[in-house]
Order: C-alpha cells, then sequence, then structure tokens
C-alpha cells in the first residue's frame, strides 16, 4: 500500500478527544492497507486528496476491535475522526528510478502472485491528459508486448508490479508514454509533461519462470522468444523487439 502522513483529531461519540496528533504536533505517518490504523481510518483516506480535511464517524467493524482499542473506549464504539491528508508517497516503478512511472495504489490486489515478463493480462485502462479521458477500453495483451495493442511502454513496466485486481492511478512522463511527440487524435501536446492511468488488472496467467524450466523448454522457450524479437525486427518494432532480449 502507500505510505501516508496524516495530522487526525479522534474524538468518543460525546465529543471528548481521546487521541490526537495535532496536540503531540507530529504528524503520523502510515503505510495504508497494513492494519496500523482502524479499518474505517484505512478505507476512508482512499477517497481523500492532498491537504484535504475531513471527518468521518465510524463503529462496529470499522472502528476499534479488542486487538487495539485503547482504554475509555469499548471495541465497535463509534468515534470520529477530523483527518488531514499531508503526504502520499508515490510508488517509483522504473529501474532508473527516474520519476517516469510512479504509481498510487485506489484499491489493494488480492493474493502474492504478480505478472512477470510473457503473462497474458487482462486489464481494464482509463487514460486522462489533464483530467480529461481520452482512452478508455479494456485490453488483453502479453507482458512486454503492451504497444502492440496500443497502449504505453509503461504499462508494461506497471502491471509486473501489481497483483490481481489492483486498481491503481499511473503518473507517466513522456519517455513511457507517446515520446517527446504530440498525440493530436487524443488531444496531448508535444510539449506535454505526463499523462495519467487508471488501470485495473483483472486477470492474469501465471508463466513459468525461467529457472524452473527444464533444459529442452528453455531452448523452446528461447527459441520462441529469438523468432518474436526478429519478426518485429522485420516489422520495423524496435522497441518492442529489444524487450524480447531483456
Amino acid at each position: 500500500g502507500n505510505e501516508v502522513s496524516i495530522h487526525y483529531v479522534a474524538k468518543r461519540e460525546d465529543g471528548s478527544v481521546f487521541d490526537s496528533s495535532r496536540q503531540r504536533n507530529q504528524v503520523f505517518t502510515f503505510t495504508v492497507g497494513r492494519r496500523q490504523v482502524i479499518k474505517g481510518v484505512d478505507i476512508a483516506i482512499k477517497t481523500m486528496k492532498w491537504s484535504e480535511i475531513s471527518k468521518f464517524t465510524f463503529s462496529g467493524e470499522y472502528s476499534f476491535d479488542e486487538t487495539n482499542c485503547p482504554k475509555g473506549l469499548t471495541p465497535g464504539a463509534v468515534v470520529s475522526y477530523e483527518v488531514e491528508l499531508f503526504y502520499f508517497k508515490l510508488m517509483d516503478l522504473t529501474k532508473k528510478k527516474d520519476g517516469g512511472v510512479v504509481k498510487r495504489i485506489i484499491t489493494p490486489g488480492t493474493g502474492y502472485e504478480l505478472p512477470i515478463f510473457g503473462s497474458k493480462c487482462e486489464v481494464h485502462v482509463v487514460g486522462k491528459y489533464e483530467d480529461k479521458v481520452f482512452y478508455e477500453k479494456t485490453v488483453i495483451f502479453i507482458v512486454g508486448e503492451a504497444e502492440e495493442k496500443g497502449l504505453i511502454g509503461g504499462i508494461d513496466i506497471a502491471v509486473t508490479k501489481m497483483r490481481k485486481l489492483e486498481k491503481s492511478k499511473l503518473f507517466v512522463k513522456p519517455e513511457y508514454a507517446f515520446g517527446p511527440k504530440s498525440k493530436p487524435e487524443f488531444g496531448i501536446p508535444e510539449d506535454y509533461k505526463q499523462v495519467v492511468y487508471e488501470i485495473t488488472l483483472k486477470d492474469f496467467t501465471e508463466e513459468v519462470e525461467p529457472f524452473q524450466l527444464m533444459d529442452r523448454q528453455k531452448l523452446q522457450t528461447s527459441e520462441a522468444i529469438k523468432s518474436k524479437a526478429n519478426n518485429y525486427f522485420n516489422e520495423s518494432k524496435y522497441s518492442l523487439a529489444v524487450k524480447q532480449y531483456k
């Protein structure tokens, strides 16, 4: 999950304060989805924008339970939180750590498996430039060949860091999107700084890692990759061809 920093004031149902980061004059930092706060705060924080101040009321399973209930409260008690969101730490997904593809998780995925190069993925993609939608489609593609399906290279990178059913927002710089040129059909000018994608990994097939293959399988796999790379070179699809050898 994302690392966030907040100020909060927590009150009982009668309005009395039982916990406050403001009184301590120290922001509280936690990772969303790791049960470091009550369930209600974990969910509510995902709906907030940077610098927003909102008030939430929680009870039952969204309040405290027997494992984290402070003195003076009972599990499931009605509590209210005034929360100010200061900081969202976005995840840089690029190998070079150049900020070219950064991710903010909207909805955490399930399981522990991740797609790898060659996995077949089904994704729902919404592309935006300056808050205007220029692309929305559900696409099935092979990791490493996103561009063959009209997707940007940044999505190839992103899906390998996503779990099944995860929904995330991607902030993508030109190098990992459409390059320095304009994209007039999408209303994107030549001097654009970034595009934003919301992507949901609906499903994927798990590929076998190279170290798990027998020698004969490795040979067959390498020959298939080489053949595919050669085809891309012959079609002048050089970036796709290079990816096959990485």
